[in-house]
């Protein structure tokens, strides 16, 4: 990254608007500022939030990032887990990259898709019969299901 001046998000505290907005807060921000750098106030903390081919190559240098210890515990609680990749860093870290990279090849990815409309398929006429249906509880063990035979995690359906 250049040292340029960064742009600065107007709003007090923009934690409110990232739920709202997801994924595409920094890309409006990145538009709306016409800067792939710009610092935001996240749960009242600055943060940087970076875009483009130059900010991943940034990102992704290990020797400038530390994951553990960076996202609070509510947060590997609730969004990716304890021990998740996203909080190891050195080795174990690529190697739990490498395992998951392995998977991400796309005879791999085509296998995930259809078994992904097969598991959404088989659950239609479950569905059909049904007074109602809670598409949130539905969806996790679906997804779980799915994860599981794609990476060939065995699973009971009691599990």
């Amino acid at each position: 990254m250049n040292n340029r001046n960064i742009a600065h998000d107007k709003n007090l505290d923009s934690s409110l608007t990232l739920l709202q907005e997801a994924y595409l807060f920094i890309k409006n921000r990145t538009e709306k500022y016409h800067s792939d750098l710009f610092e935001a106030r996240l749960l009242g903390e600055k943060v940087l939030c970076i875009s483009g081919e130059e900010a991943a190559n940034v990102f992704y240098d290990n020797s400038l990032f530390q994951r553990k210890g960076a996202a609070p515990k509510r947060i590997q609680k609730s969004l990716f887990g304890e021990n998740a990749i996203q909080s190891m860093d050195g080795e174990a870290h690529i190697q739990r990259k490498l395992l998951f990279m392995s998977l991400m090849t796309p005879p791999h990815q085509k296998r995930l898709a259809q078994l992904a409309i097969q598991e959404w398929e088989a659950l239609i006429p479950k569905w059909e019969g049904a007074r109602h249906v809670v598409l949130f509880d539905e969806a996790k063990k679906l997804l779980t299901r799915i994860a599981c035979k794609w990476a060939g995690v065995p699973l009971k359906e009691s599990e």
